[in-house]
């Protein structure tokens, strides 16, 4: 019996920007500890220490019209960086989470807009105040 591959493309997602998180070298998806993904129906966000290159495709859309980059304002002397990556999706709305080292939770639009920043501040002191 002959196998049988049943495949549907989704989209292309080549562009020059992804030479930017590393594209082009063998394993580069797979072995790259600090390239964080985030995907979804019709994009995909993929993000290193300190760039965001999200992707949209759709059927018969030209990929790279469909691309959106995101260099936050992370502090270089505290050496923050991206640890956390995540689509929220509302009804309609859907916009891109981005966590940092620094405790800092950044949502963008699609278009790469930054829509709030909040710092969450932890201290060994106030939470040994409420355990007890």
């Amino acid at each position: 019996m002959a196998r049988r591959n049943h495949t549907t493309e989704l989209g292309c997602i080549a562009c020059d920007d992804l030479s930017e998180l590393g594209a082009g070298k063998e394993g580069w998806l797979v072995n790259n500890p600090n390239l964080l993904t985030a995907l979804d129906t019709h994009s995909i966000a993929l993000a290193n220490r300190s760039l965001v290159l999200i992707l949209h495709w759709s059927e018969g859309s030209d990929p790279v019209g469909n691309r959106v980059k995101i260099v936050p304002d992370l502090s270089p002397i505290e050496a923050e960086y991206i640890s956390a990556i995540e689509w929220l999706v509302f009804d309609d709305i859907k916009v891109l989470a981005l966590g940092t080292s620094r405790g800092y939770l950044l949502i963008y639009s699609l278009r790469g807009d930054l829509i709030h920043k909040q710092v969450f501040v932890f201290s060994v002191h106030s939470l040994q105040m409420q355990w007890n």
